[in-house]
């Protein structure tokens, strides 16, 4: 029987790699479609660590108000959105396509929602492959995914009064 080497540094376990810095503090994989490349043993140790894992059907089960609550409140966030959780129907430029995925709505609502959580210090997006998408949907997708995001974030650091102090100081500037 042939095995095959573990790879420690890839593109399928950085989560992984996440979970061993001392200042990442809880992971929350949500919209996880399938396991593809992860065995049981690297899902249950995640949850060993506290990683909170659901897919798009438990998340549809508990409803976003659930879903949300499973964060924690006034903390800082990075969010990384992997275009694999996407359902393929609206977003097939993934080399991983799975059936079953989270829709452009619930992605939508799931971020406003993790934006007035708490703070979002920073996003990213991942895992788009445009030559498995002859249509240019994916894109489109993206774009307005990362664009819902950025607008949710500022809205939420306008609310919420960050960078106040640097307007006044810059009208107490103008005085002097």
């Amino acid at each position: 029987m042939l095995s095959c080497p573990v790879m420690r540094y890839g593109h399928g376990n950085c989560i992984r790699r996440l979970s061993e810095l001392d200042h990442v503090q809880r992971i929350f994989q949500f919209g996880i479609c399938g396991i593809s490349s992860s065995q049981k043993e690297d899902v249950d140790t995640a949850r060993k660590y506290g990683s909170v894992i659901l897919s798009p059907r438990q998340m549809r089960k508990m409803g976003l108000r659930e879903v949300l609550e499973q964060i924690p409140a006034e903390e800082k966030y990075y969010v990384t959105i992997d275009i694999d959780g996407i359902d393929p129907s609206i977003a097939p430029g993934t080399g991983t396509p799975s059936p079953g995925g989270l829709l452009y709505d619930e992605v939508n609502e799931l971020l406003q929602g993790i934006a007035k959580r708490g703070e979002v210090i920073g996003f990213d997006l991942v895992e788009v492959a445009p030559p498995y998408d002859p249509t240019g949907m994916t894109g489109q997708v993206v774009a307005r995914i990362l664009l819902d995001l950025l607008s949710y974030v500022l809205k939420e650091k306008e609310k919420k009064g960050y960078g106040k102090e640097k307007e006044e100081m810059h009208s107490y500037r103008k005085l002097l």
